[in-house]
């Protein structure tokens, strides 16, 4: 109740400048341990002290602005959101099940066309090619895209959250949870809490193997879980990954 009741929920551009908040927080928390937290180094994927990467102000304001403007005129122009809000929320476990559902389907989703963006040459090179620019990973290469790449990115989360029908509240947490997954996959630390080391079983790739296919494009193409690259055999064969 508390939310419906806020002009800025009620925003049809709400869940892009959700979007966009979380990205500058998270990736700002990143800089930071990048930069001034030298104990974490130690966690580091690749033990490399090139931050080079976080030379990124011109280029990040570019992005949002890239990702928001178009949205945001297009809310402007066919306003829907605040009539379809619903009156109640959903009980805790309810948003938790839509949110986890929300990420299977888009890791689904982005797992075939992220395979796509690989395997098809001019895909590659006019489309993702950036988001392989650097040999050394750091969490603000989340956002390294081109608009092409970025808008392919964005349509597999929105795809599965309408398909998923999700609730607002469950589509708000998905967001924020996305994003630190997102934000984290590209980080290149390896912490004992990550969830790659905490979900038993294995079923979660994390940022060791999102390292790994920065470095070798023909393995780990899922973002978050492993049962489609291990099914297809797109899977390092060294030992030890």
């Amino acid at each position: 109740q508390f939310l419906l009741t806020q002009w800025w929920f009620r925003l049809d551009s709400f869940e892009p400048l959700l979007s966009t908040l979380c990205f500058v927080v998270y990736l700002l928390a990143w800089g930071v341990v990048d930069l001034h937290i030298p104990f974490a180094h130690k966690f580091r994927i690749q033990q490399s002290n090139d931050n080079s990467h976080w030379d990124i102000s011109g280029n990040f304001v570019f992005v949002i602005v890239i990702y928001l403007m178009p949205l945001i005129v297009f809310d402007s122009l066919y306003p829907r959101r605040a009539d379809k809000l619903p009156t109640s929320a959903p009980p805790f476990w309810w948003v938790m099940a839509e949110v986890l559902a929300g990420l299977v389907v888009y890791d689904l989703l982005f797992f075939f066309s992220h395979v796509l963006l690989h395997k098809v040459p001019f895909l590659y090179n006019e489309v993702h090619a950036k988001h392989h620019r650097k040999s050394v990973m750091r969490a603000v290469e989340t956002v390294a895209l081109t608009v092409s790449d970025e808008a392919c990115d964005v349509a597999c989360s929105v795809v599965a959250l309408n398909v998923l029908k999700c609730h607002p509240l469950s589509r708000v947490v998905y967001d924020i949870v996305i994003i630190f997954l997102l934000t984290e996959l590209h980080s290149g630390y390896d912490f004992p809490w990550m969830l790659q080391n905490v979900v038993p079983f294995g079923i979660f790739g994390g940022s060791r193997r999102h390292t790994k296919h920065h470095l070798d494009g023909r393995v780990y193409f899922q973002k978050f879980f492993v049962y489609l690259d291990n099914s297809f055999g797109y899977v390092s064969k060294e030992k030890g990954t």
